[in-house]
């Protein structure tokens, strides 16, 4: 008997002493409060769409986003965009797209914006002229990215937005 209070002891004591632990991936990511990534808004913004994705009430998440304001750069609204799916956000892109389809003549830039619209399932002709852009903009190496050097996240834009037939035009 003694032994058996002992070990129900330990173990309670273990349980009264060890950190509580979320029980779902979901619950410890809707608990983080962020404070310390307030400005990092690209980590707020996949957080907020991870969340909103699984149902979790974003509400407070995006309020944070408020920051972001349409004087800030494109890339900034991106992540906004996606984070909270606003048309008049998307109008922004429409409006600041180039005539060939690109944002600033930049690969990253029009791969992530092309990405994010066809995620948020927005401006669908602005996402096309953008997809159109990357295809036609490859480097020599089969990459893609900026000045001929490529890097693999806008290679991986490339390619997240080329799996949805509206992306590549294949001339």
């Amino acid at each position: 008997m003694f032994k058996k209070m002992l070990v129900f002891v330990i173990i309670l004591t273990f349980l009264i002493s060890s950190p509580t632990f979320a029980s779902t991936n979901m619950e410890y990511l809707a608990n983080q409060s962020l404070t310390n990534e307030f400005n990092n808004y690209r980590s707020l913004a996949m957080v907020t769409k991870t969340l909103s994705t699984m149902g979790v009430d974003t509400t407070s998440l995006q309020n944070k986003l408020s920051f972001v304001d349409a004087e800030q750069d494109l890339r900034a609204q991106a992540f906004k965009l996606l984070a909270t799916s606003n048309p008049d956000i998307a109008e922004i892109f429409t409006a600041n797209q180039t005539y060939d389809g690109s944002w600033n003549n930049n690969i990253y830039l029009t791969g992530l914006i092309t990405y994010i619209l066809r995620e948020t399932g927005l401006e669908t002709d602005t996402a096309q002229n953008g997809a159109n852009y990357l295809h036609n903009h490859p480097n020599d190496d089969g990459g893609w990215g900026n000045n001929g050097t490529s890097g693999s996240m806008d290679t991986a834009l490339y390619y997240g937005c080329g799996n949805f037939s509206y992306c590549i035009t294949i001339s």
